[in-house]
């Protein structure tokens, strides 16, 4: 947006990132790490051993995968759809950093694949007194969250706004 006739548009090489599709597959696993954390809980709240405090556990965990999801979901809207980055902008534009949005993104995706790995974990230790640590639903959890971190790596941190 232009302010009078001597104030420069944002000129120069700018380069335009589509984030929709990225966002969207963010959200998505987040989603799928949600459901994984249910199941690591389903799989403690079926243990032979069971006690009062598991199954305590078993309802926390499954609130904290809905809080993690919509956490993600608030950080991911925070997004736009198109990002533009203009390294030879005029000073009238900003520079907006989406660090801190995307460092938060990478400790959620952290926090539901260890939620994953201490609920099996825990489970294992129920039923034969030993831990495993190559459970089925740790490797799904461990392979989302490296597919978000791929796909963070592909939004840019730092942006034009010119507008």
């Amino acid at each position: 947006m232009r302010l009078d006739s001597t104030i420069p548009d944002c000129a120069g090489q700018c380069t335009e990132v589509s984030s929709a599709e990225i966002t969207g597959e963010l959200d998505a696993i987040a989603e799928q790490l949600s459901q994984l954390v249910v199941k690591a809980a389903d799989v403690l709240k079926s243990s032979t051993v069971r006690r009062k405090r598991d199954r305590n556990d078993v309802e926390r965990a499954k609130r904290k995968a809905a809080q993690y999801e919509a956490a993600v979901k608030e950080l991911t809207i925070q997004i736009p759809d198109v990002t533009k980055t203009c390294p030879e902008a005029p000073q009238l534009c900003v520079t907006v950093d989406r660090g801190s949005v995307i460092e938060r993104l990478k400790g959620l995706y952290a926090v539901q694949r260890n939620s994953v790995r201490r609920l099996i974990t825990r489970a294992y230790w129920r039923n034969t007194g030993r831990t495993r640590r190559n459970d089925r639903l740790v490797r799904q959890a461990l392979a989302l969250e490296k597919d978000g971190l791929a796909a963070l790596a592909e939004l840019p941190r730092f942006a034009e706004d010119c507008e």
